[in-house]
């Protein structure tokens, strides 16, 4: 068993097996839940940036282009 994630084990006729997430871990799931509703709150800003990175990028192809052609 780890501290976050527990491993139990049924006996069976076919044994079977069965992971899920200990009280340990449970502990961090207001954690996890903030991360998480940061990132949605988010998304907005971050594909906003991921654009105009892709624009300064494509400026910053361009004006290689331009350079070459030009110089």
């Amino acid at each position: 068993m780890t501290l976050f994630i527990g491993k139990y084990i049924f006996s069976s006729s076919s044994p079977k097996v069965e992971d899920a997430i200990t009280e340990y871990g449970q502990s961090l799931l207001p954690i996890i839940n903030a991360i998480s509703a940061w990132g949605r709150d988010h998304v907005k800003h971050m594909s906003e940036l991921q654009r105009d990175t892709k624009l300064l990028c494509l400026m910053l192809k361009n004006k290689k282009y331009y350079l070459k052609l030009y110089n």
